[in-house]
């Protein structure tokens, strides 16, 4: 991992995210909470919490302190904004909170700015910024300020039959293998293929829902969750304002980005999360990286692609 599982930077990531549930002392952990901070003890850390009061407060300045890597200091603000979220509210008190470890532990991510957003309400700027910066996380470059849906849905205007003839065609190749099953998912969700005038870009859709295969995601509310988490440590490039927080956003505090996304409320479940995370990180492929190739692919059983690519069992 990531974090090396060293106990004292363990217990004082572990303790920074419990202070931010606890408002430093001024409140009590939820039961999502407690789930919370188990899940990512054993998934993400290796160890089992079993008593969260085994866990002594830590000021900023002292997390700063053990944490000298500035590596380790942006995971570690990565897992304290997601705790502030863990209830489903949007706290003003959590997220300021977040943003003190944030100057103490010198990370000054993308995402910063969309917390501070968040505490004045300003949906509109957020959302616009979270789907600019997931759109530059999966190209690998500045967003040049297009029209965001005309890219996620380029065959409106312009289909692409050849295409849409090769993703047909999947249907040819043996149950097991990867093509067909992507083939039958799109037939089950009833999803318009890419190239299709429904179709999302294949850029984003091809690896996206081929995760969802993978993994062994649904394409429930709970399911896109886990699937943008297990993206975001799989990925690595602005995984928090890029997926992790649009769909925690999106799903979890019932805020719609778009159309085409839709909007839940409550759909986090603290287990999974950690676990999604856990996963993505330790697979040993980076589907949205661009040498990666779908079509060279196609005909290799499903199962014998996750033990290639090194996927973990839930």
């Amino acid at each position: 991992m990531e974090i090396t599982a060293i106990a004292r930077e363990r217990e004082g990531i572990l303790s920074g995210m419990a202070q931010i549930a606890l408002l430093g002392g001024t409140r009590t952990l939820t039961p999502a909470d407690i789930a919370s901070l188990q899940a990512c003890s054993h998934y993400l850390f290796q160890t089992e919490l079993r008593d969260w009061h085994q866990l002594p407060p830590i000021l900023p300045q002292q997390l700063a302190a053990r944490l000298p890597n500035p590596r380790q200091r942006e995971i570690a603000l990565q897992l304290l904004t997601v705790m502030a979220f863990v209830d489903g509210v949007v706290d003003e008190a959590k997220i300021n909170l977040v943003l003190t470890y944030a100057d103490a532990l010198e990370v000054h991510a993308d995402y910063i700015q969309d917390l501070v957003a968040t505490t004045r309400r300003q949906w509109a700027w957020i959302l616009a910024d979270m789907s600019q910066r997931n759109i530059e996380s999966i190209i690998g470059q500045p967003w040049a300020g297009a029209d965001i849906t005309a890219w996620l849905l380029p065959y409106q205007h312009r289909s692409d039959p050849i295409l849409v003839d090769r993703f047909q065609a999947l249907a040819e190749l043996p149950a097991d293998t990867l093509g067909y099953k992507f083939w039958d998912f799109y037939q089950a969700q009833a999803y318009g293929f890419p190239g299709e005038p429904r179709g999302l870009n294949a850029r984003f859709a091809v690896p996206h829902d081929c995760i969802h295969l993978l993994a062994g995601y649904d394409t429930s509310p709970a399911g896109e969750i886990l699937v943008s988490t297990f993206t975001a440590a799989m990925h690595r490039q602005k995984p928090m304002a890029g997926h992790i927080l649009p769909v925690i956003y999106s799903w979890h505090l019932g805020i719609a980005f778009n159309d085409v996304a839709g909007s839940a409320q409550g759909a986090l479940d603290p287990k999974e999360f950690w676990q999604a995370w856990a996963r993505g990180h330790d697979t040993a492929i980076d589907l949205f990286d661009p040498a990666w190739d779908f079509w060279a692919i196609t005909a290799i059983p499903l199962e014998e692609l996750r033990d290639i690519y090194k996927i973990p069992v839930r």
